[in-house]
């Protein structure tokens, strides 16, 4: 379905109709957004995490060092 004919369609909807349409428009969105937030906010706490999991001790190794 092209762009044009869903704008075809919402402008056929009833007031009550297209009221509903945005409701749920704008509670996906919400929804979306909330998850994006959530995402970046698990990546920033994976980030730090593995950061932390390496302590100036720890050996350095090289990729000669890695046996196949």
């Amino acid at each position: 379905m092209s762009a044009i004919e869903i704008e075809d369609q919402i402008k056929s909807l009833a007031p009550d109709e297209l009221q509903k349409l945005t409701d749920w428009f704008v509670q996906f969105a919400l929804r979306r957004q909330e998850e994006a937030c959530e995402n970046e906010e698990w990546t920033d706490f994976s980030l730090k995490n593995f950061a932390t999991a390496y302590g100036d001790d720890e050996p350095e190794f090289s990729l000669s060092d890695i046996k196949k």
